[in-house]
């Protein structure tokens, strides 16, 4: 990987857990991603407005990968916002993170989506996987059912089934994008992509707050006059349009998704210093796990 991709993913990874830290401290619910939403995608029409293409010269797989990755950011938003409301972040946050690790790996894999990883780029994944799936234990001498399955396992798997449908589907998109546009920069063309993609995740958004009665209920005028969920949003927005200004720099996919989970670490220490969140030894080695499968991955 090369070193200014990682550069990327690990600015991103900051932002990434700033952001989530932010949601969390809201007692999210889906409607709260509207405002988040509508931040990245008023901050990221800039980088569209001022890119010289047509719209309607852009291939329609563009398109597909665009709208597509924006209904499974929709489905990791609404799997977030059901799993911050019933579990702790620093518990919740590393499994969503965990499986798309694994998802991602496998699906480049039997698909060829990119270069065919080496065994010691999967063995890197597979150490962060661990890490990922320990940091929830209170101990390791009382490992329980109820530590993975409970309240919080539906909202979790949504949101890693969304985080791994728009990391590939993504992928794909902007390459496809930057093809269509050579005469864009890699960043100029990434971040105009990512309005098209924020396009299309605001209106899923939208239009599934307002099917769901439930949900309806709660929009309420608080909901859009806080200014944390648009500062979110703009952490949101620059966040992932770093992950997408390094995905065409990697050779697969999964070395981006690898990455973005030292924000794990991250997380966790938000959690336990500003919401003072516990911080048992499987926590621990957790984290330790994660950072030796990041240097592995580096290796």
């Amino acid at each position: 990987m090369k070193l200014y991709a990682f550069i990327l993913v690990f600015s991103s990874a900051l932002l990434h857990a700033t952001w989530h830290f932010m949601v969390k401290k809201s007692k999210p619910f889906p409607a709260l991603f509207i405002p988040i939403s509508g931040a990245n995608l008023i901050f990221t029409f800039i980088f569209l407005a001022t890119a010289k293409f047509h719209l309607a010269d852009q291939p329609l797989a563009v398109y597909l990968m665009a709208a597509v990755g924006g209904a499974c950011g929709v489905l990791c938003n609404l799997g977030l916002s059901r799993a911050y409301r019933t579990g702790e972040v620093s518990l919740a946050y590393p499994l969503a993170r965990a499986l798309p690790v694994l998802l991602t790996m496998l699906i480049t894999g039997v698909f060829t989506i990119g270069r065919p990883l080496s065994l010691m780029s999967i063995a890197a994944m597979t150490t962060i996987f661990a890490g990922c799936l320990i940091m929830p234990l209170d101990s390791f001498g009382n490992i329980r059912k109820s530590d993975y399955i409970n309240s919080t396992l539906p909202g979790i798997i949504c949101a890693a089934l969304g985080t791994t449908g728009y990391t590939i589907f993504d992928s794909i998109g902007v390459k496809l994008f930057l093809q269509s546009n050579p005469q864009l920069s890699n960043w100029h063309g990434s971040l105009a992509y990512s309005n098209l993609r924020e396009t299309c995740l605001f209106t899923f958004l939208v239009l599934s707050v307002l099917v769901i009665p439930e949900e309806r209920k709660k929009m309420s005028r608080e909901t859009f006059s806080s200014w944390q969920p648009y500062c979110a949003g703009v952490f949101a927005g620059i966040a992932y349009a770093l992950i997408l200004i390094a995905m065409p720099l990697v050779t697969n996919v999964s070395f981006v998704q690898a990455f973005r989970q030292v924000s794990l670490p991250i997380g966790v220490v938000l959690g336990v210093v500003f919401l003072k969140e516990k911080c048992h030894l499987p926590k621990i080695i957790g984290m330790i796990l994660i950072v030796t499968g990041l240097v592995l991955a580096v290796v």
